[in-house]
């Protein structure tokens, strides 16, 4: 069995939902007793403090935007105008839903709480000085939870480091554990799930693996096929809602991948892949407007058109299926479903570059 800490950032990274097929193959790697979650109480707040940080973010954030609903369609939104009237009663009940994913979560599965009384004070305050990690130069001066946390982790399981992973998106952690060679070190959860099935169902995943290595070329085309071309929309306050893919500029590319779930008839697996396209987007022309002097509005006699280009990383889930015998997991390895996060459908405008490719007067 793995006794596995994750940090907070690696909890961050998978959006802190807790659920969904990550932390599925967590529970189902505990379940089957091969994995032994830890964490302590210095995790719990800051998840919980990112958490309401969030909440509170979005719920502010929606609550302005609302004050700009067009006045046509202003009516058919009042849902939502009712739920922002107590902004405040919305971001307690928002959060504590989330809180409570998080405890079902972890009550779900085998878990040992770290005491952090563990931790070795002496050592934690010579590498402040030093500036030794955790710590550094400037914010990195302050990584005291940090170092408390990894600390007392040492310390809890020094005769047993052989058989602890660490999961953490944090620089600092992965400097300050190159000392223990013993101990796993991952950036990702999806990536210590792929690890514990690699090591305990050797045979199937390595078979699994080939298969996959030689159906590259198929997971690719499964994954393009099942992009939504409806769903992008690009984020800047000047452009038009109007959002167009241009078809034949869609590449999609995978480059790696991570088994979260293996049985004898198929598998859960994340894949990370490269999205490149392009979008069409519109825009009124700025300097063909005049002002209605009756109406005060301000009327756009042009519109035009602007191509930006895209290229995004992204992780997708995807089922598959396959007989585990040798000689037919090839043959019978099967695509069952696709899902691509709403992550790929989001264009920040203020990421990419505008190209002005047909003007208005060009008509």
């Amino acid at each position: 069995m793995f006794l596995v800490l994750i940090d907070t950032s690696a909890y961050e990274d998978v959006r802190l939902s807790f659920k969904g097929a990550v932390f599925e193959s967590l529970k189902g790697l505990s379940d089957d007793e091969k994995i032994t979650i830890l964490g302590c109480s210095v995790i719990d707040k800051e998840i919980d403090s990112h958490l309401l940080e969030s909440v509170v973010a979005s719920v502010n954030r929606l609550k302005k935007t609302s004050g700009d609903f067009d006045r046509v369609t202003r009516d058919d939104l009042g849902e939502i105008s009712r739920l922002l009237v107590d902004d405040k009663l919305l971001k307690k009940n928002v959060y504590e839903e989330r809180k409570g994913r998080k405890q079902e979560f972890f009550d779900s599965v085998t878990f040992e709480l770290i005491d952090l009384a563990y931790a070795d004070v002496e050592t934690i305050f010579d590498n402040y000085f030093a500036l030794m990690p955790p710590f550094g130069e400037g914010k990195k001066k302050h990584e005291f939870p940090d170092a408390f946390i990894l600390s007392a982790f040492v310390k809890s399981y020094e005769d047993k480091l052989a058989s602890t992973c660490v999961v953490s998106q944090d620089s600092d952690w992965h400097n300050y554990l190159e000392k223990y060679p013993e101990i796993r070190r991952f950036h990702k959860i999806s990536e210590f799930s792929d690890f514990v099935n690699k090591n305990y169902d050797s045979e199937v995943t390595k078979r699994l693996g080939y298969v996959l290595d030689r159906r590259i070329d198929v997971i690719s085309r499964y994954i393009k096929d099942n992009v939504e071309d409806y769903l992008f929309e690009v984020d800047d306050c000047w452009l038009d809602s109007e959002v167009e893919l241009t078809p034949s500029s869609l590449t999609v590319n995978v480059h790696n991948y991570n088994v979260l779930f293996i049985s004898p008839t198929g598998a859960e697996i994340e894949v990370t892949a490269q999205f490149k396209f392009d979008l069409d987007v519109w825009a009124d022309d700025e300097e063909s407007a005049f002002k209605d002097s009756d109406t005060k509005d301000w009327i756009y006699i042009g519109r035009n058109q602007y191509n930006i280009s895209v290229d995004k990383e992204i992780s997708v889930m995807i089922s598959v299926s396959f007989d585990s015998h040798p000689d037919d997991m090839l043959q019978s390895f099967t695509v069952e479903t696709v899902k691509i996060p709403k992550d790929l459908y989001y264009i920040s405008g203020e990421e990419h570059n505008f190209i002005l490719v047909r003007h208005w007067t060009e008509d």
